[in-house]
């Protein structure tokens, strides 16, 4: 600690931002909104770009002096997959660093700073017709920056695709303190970026060289249409015409190749009306029902089971599902359709003639009003997660899978069979238009049992996932909750492409360590925390 005191010391006397290391501060930052706990030896909030700059340089040199300094950037600290903890120094962004510089409406795009709150910026773009219509579930919350290093899925994603698909350009700084701008470079741009000095020639020409060397491996992350946010999106380096940008391999990589200082954003124009239905299905239909709603190619398909309504009325005493039906359904659909009058007019008739071939009950709206009618069956979720049973409370353990859509009521029917098995209550929904399941498992991380359970619990459940074609890390990143599964959901060889592009962009290790790579099962359990709760951290930044 000595050491880290010495390195407060130092940056504190060399750069805008406050650096504290108070330990009742270290305490609340050393949990994100995962299961793990990380207790950092120092917070630091910058103000500028130089000051990014000047801690990542020093923690480099400090690095070539045999001192490991590990650097985590953070958001809004709604990360589930403990990649917004560690230990060393912790850049915590919202503070300062969260302005908007343009925004160019004629070509729908706008350059903010990585700590500007999700929602903040999409109210700006909904007063000038533009929406971002990928968005976490946490957006009121989570920042951009940490969006994008998650690269963040939603209800929307279905239609949309994901942040990666959203972000333009990114200003970010490499670990040794150099600035880069990502974009997409020509060939001979790429060979002028090659002929570079220092980290960022140096990462063009490595990393040229091993998509070259391992082209045909690489073409096997993208054979499969399951969107995977595994390791590093190295199969969107390079392109068909020989064009080349490192954005792709940025976004989801959760801080640990660079720490994303801004970001150019596309924006979508914003639909004035859509139509929002929900529909309850019986288990035996779900999944027919499921496959004729996806041809229709909706803006959202969100399914809440029956055990979220039962355990919901259970905390809170409430029917919600009595707006749709008189008995809780075995399976709850949310769809909307947000095209154009004609065409949204059009789809809506054809889930309607769905609905009534299949004998299901449903309800739809325009107006805003009735949709927060319909909008509640999926929003008693939130109960969910403050729920306490003695003890026992839903952790955010299975949250990121994705399965192909023909395999839904599979998983559904097996995940609750595998609870059974290991007595364990949990609670379903998700995003299930982009294949999304979420599964709450409800345990008492303060008993023994309980935190044993987790490991064997998401091994079983991530086996049976892959056995379904789907994939353990979909919706987010994989943190340092999925990386000990990683290697089984990719392969070794493929898994050893990624540690070497972690060691083409962090050379020295400082960056994140431990996340997406280096984590074991028995770090895990270590990290564990021995209560769950969401904590919110706005009352320790510092104002002005």
């Amino acid at each position: 600690m000595e050491v880290m005191d010495k390195v407060s010391r130092y940056l504190a006397e060399h750069i805008a931002g406050e650096v504290v290391n108070d330990s009742k501060v270290r305490e609340v930052y050393s949990r994100d909104a995962s299961i793990l706990q990380i207790h950092p030896s120092a917070i630091i909030y910058p103000r500028t770009i130089d000051d990014l700059q000047k801690i990542l340089r020093f923690s480099y040199r400090l690095a070539d002096k045999g001192i490991n300094v590990p650097i985590t950037a953070r958001g809004g600290g709604t990360d589930q997959t403990g990649a917004a903890i560690g230990e060393g120094l912790l850049l915590v962004f919202p503070a300062h660093m969260s302005k908007l510089f343009e925004l160019d409406v004629k070509d729908a795009k706008v350059r903010v700073e990585a700590g500007m709150n999700f929602r903040a910026l999409q109210e700006i773009l909904y007063t000038h017709g533009l929406h971002l219509p990928i968005f976490p579930t946490s957006y009121k919350l989570a920042t951009i920056g940490g969006s994008i290093a998650n690269n963040a899925s939603g209800e929307r994603s279905i239609k949309y695709g994901y942040m990666r698909d959203f972000v333009d350009r990114l200003e970010v700084i490499l670990s040794n303190g150099e600035i880069i701008e990502t974009g997409r470079l020509s060939k001979h741009d790429l060979n002028k970026k090659k002929g570079l000095p220092g980290l960022e020639g140096e990462i063009y020409r490595q990393l040229d060289g091993l998509i070259s060397d391992n082209k045909e491996l690489i073409l096997g992350l993208s054979k499969d249409r399951i969107s995977t946010n595994i390791g590093y999106a190295l199969d969107k380096v390079r392109h068909q015409d020989g064009s080349f940008d490192l954005t792709p391999l940025f976004v989801g990589s959760q801080g640990t190749l660079g720490v994303i200082s801004q970001a150019v954003l596309r924006a979508e124009p914003k639909a004035p009306v859509s139509t929002l239905m929900a529909v309850a299905v019986p288990t035996r239909h779900l999944q027919p029902l499921l496959n004729k709603l996806f041809e229709l190619k909706p803006s959202m398909i969100d399914l809440v089971d029956k055990s979220v309504f039962s355990l919901a009325e259970k905390i809170t005493g409430r029917n919600t599902y009595k707006v749709l039906s008189n008995k809780i359904p075995d399976a709850t659909l949310l769809i909307e359709f947000d095209d154009r009058d004609a065409k949204r007019k059009k789809m809506v008739k054809k889930a309607e003639k769905i609905f009534a071939e299949h004998g299901a009950k449903f309800i739809s709206a325009e107006e805003q009003d009735d949709k927060e009618e319909i909008l509640s069956l999926r929003h008693i979720t939130s109960a969910i997660a403050q729920a306490n049973f003695g003890g026992k409370v839903a952790l955010p353990l299975l949250e990121d899978a994705i399965i192909p859509i023909e395999n839904i009521a599979s998983i559904i029917k097996a995940t609750k069979a595998l609870a059974k098995s290991k007595h364990i209550e949990v609670a379903i929904w998700g995003h299930i238009g982009s294949g999304h399941l979420t599964v709450m498992p409800f345990i008492d991380l303060a008993r023994l049992e309980g935190r044993q359970s987790v490991v064997g619990l998401m091994e079983s459940y991530y086996d049976k996932v892959q056995e379904l074609g789907g994939v353990i890390s979909g919706a987010r990143a994989d943190g340092r909750i999925r990386a000990p599964f990683a290697e089984k959901q990719v392969g070794k060889e493929i898994h050893e492409l990624f540690s070497k592009v972690k060691e083409i962009f962090d050379p020295r290790g400082i960056l994140n360590p431990e996340v997406k790579l280096g984590t074991d099962v028995r770090e895990l359990i270590k990290r564990l925390r021995v209560e769950y709760n969401l904590t919110h951290f706005s009352d320790h930044q510092p104002r002005g």
